[in-house]
């Protein structure tokens, strides 16, 4: 069902539930016994070849099954009290234009014509929002209008970014933040990607205080780039920058938008 956003479960033998995007938050009758979950770890940690056990209790990462583009998020004790947890966020097959953002009322004419215009002029865009509000849907269908031309370099650990036909792009794989023994930096590829020529950088979510200076780093350095940040606005987003990850107010006028996204009622239909 294209219209399924995202599953939990909240620990082993509990009914797992979803997220639909016309019928809002759905319960099942299914559920998984721990001898289940535990192969879903072992998978886990196969495909993804990254830890998830006492010493390393989380776990994101990206998967491809029969097609459907999957993100896995997991917890496991001494972390997750209960037993593990587990999250699984389904990108749509076919994802949102945004004409179709248009058509569903979750954007107005308006505030596309200003998008287009300020990807069109190569700004720096922050979008942010709450959880499930829509930060990669509408990232995704901004990087669908840019032209084919743009030399493109997207920096992410779970690959949420999409493949354009004829689009120049270079998509780098780094470790998630939850891997405590992890080798591919995201701050340090930001910093590479001075010596790699992008028109564009698309860096998925900027989640921690490294990705924070090397992104302002690497915008003062003349790049031009597109990502998502959890924030409820644009005000506190701005205001966890300076308090939270020391970023010099003088350097905030470098980031040209920020564009806020929200859901008012958790578990209800967009």
């Amino acid at each position: 069902d294209e219209s399924i956003e995202e599953i939990y479960l909240d620990r082993p033998r509990s009914s797992i539930y979803f997220d639909h995007q016309e019928l809002g938050r759905c319960n099942t009758s299914f559920t998984y016994n721990e001898k289940d979950v535990s192969r879903i770890i072992t998978f886990m940690r196969s495909e993804s070849n990254l830890h998830l056990d006492r010493s390393n209790p989380s776990l994101k990462m990206d998967l491809d099954v029969l097609g459907n583009r999957l993100r896995l998020s997991a917890s496991v004790p001494p972390l997750s009290l209960e037993g593990v947890h587990l999250e699984i966020r389904r990108a749509r097959r076919k994802p949102f234009t945004l004409y179709d953002l248009i058509d569903n009322n979750t954007i107005t004419y308006e505030a596309s014509a200003i998008l287009l215009l300020a990807i069109a002029s190569r700004l720096n865009i922050t979008i942010t929002g709450g959880p499930g509000t829509g930060k990669t849907t509408l990232l995704n269908a901004l990087d669908m209008t840019t032209p084919r031309i743009w030399r493109k370099i997207y920096v992410e650990d779970a690959i949420e970014s999409r493949l354009l036909m004829d689009h120049h792009q270079v998509k780098l794989q780094v470790d998630p933040v939850d891997e405590s023994h992890r080798k591919l930096s995201k701050s340090d590829e930001i910093i590479k990607c001075l010596h790699r020529s992008p028109d564009y950088l698309i860096l998925g979510e900027i989640q921690t205080i490294e990705h924070s200076k090397a992104l302002f780093q690497a915008i003062a350095a003349g790049l031009k780039s597109v990502q998502t940040c959890h924030s409820n606005s644009a005000s506190n987003l701005i205001s966890r920058w300076i308090w939270g990850h020391g970023i010099e107010r003088s350097n905030l006028a470098m980031m040209d938008l920020v564009v806020t996204l929200e859901r008012p009622i958790p578990g209800q239909s967009l």
